[in-house]
């Protein structure tokens, strides 16, 4: 399939206020800048980096080096009115025999209630139904985690299931509420 090949070199995907491009390595202040944000990793497996050297390890092993093997990693959201990354959102899991992928996403505290994620995400769902033909397209978010919640139902996400103690967050496990959208019902809504 197709979609393996563009993991490794994702093509540039723009809405009216977005930019969305494979994130390089003369990004990781901005990285840094918004990954370090206390708010923004509140409901992430992961710590806010403390140093820019600690996130350089985190932004080249789970950022760069995943690109670089074709495996599944978000686009950087870049703001077109300043052309900085602000962000990020794209898939994270690929199960190419169930034609099924995961998407996440997230952005940083100055840009949150202003509609941006829910336009990054609606460009990543035509790309990976319209392009790569996945059938299947899904995302989670820790229960508590409502504005991420509001997201998945505001791009047409339906409610599936709550994954009990699926997820291991800052020392425990917690409990993940699952939306999905199917190909037909995408294209249906956005023909």
């Amino acid at each position: 399939m197709a979609a393996a090949r563009i993991f490794g070199s994702l093509p540039v995907l723009e809405t009216e206020r977005l930019l969305l491009r494979k994130m390089q390595m003369y990004d990781l202040e901005d990285y840094y800048a918004y990954s370090s944000q206390p708010e923004v990793a509140r409901y992430n497996s992961w710590k806010p980096p403390q140093s820019l050297a600690e996130c350089r390890k985190f932004f080249t092993t789970r950022v760069i080096e995943r690109y670089q093997r074709m495996q599944p990693t978000p686009w950087g959201v870049i703001d077109k009115a300043t052309w900085r990354l602000v962000g990020l959102c794209g898939f994270t899991e690929w199960y190419p025999a169930d034609a099924r992928a995961e998407i996440a996403y997230g952005i940083s505290k100055t840009y949150w209630g202003r509609g941006y994620i829910p336009e990054a995400v609606r460009m990543v769902l035509a790309f990976g139904f319209r392009v790569l033909g996945f059938e299947h397209i899904q995302a989670a978010c820790v229960i508590e985690n409502v504005a991420s919640e509001r997201v998945m139902q505001k791009v047409g996400m339906s409610f599936d299931t709550i994954l009990h103690e699926y997820s291991f967050i800052k020392e425990r496990y917690e409990d993940l509420k699952l939306y999905s959208i199917q190909r037909q019902d995408y294209l249906q809504a956005n023909t």
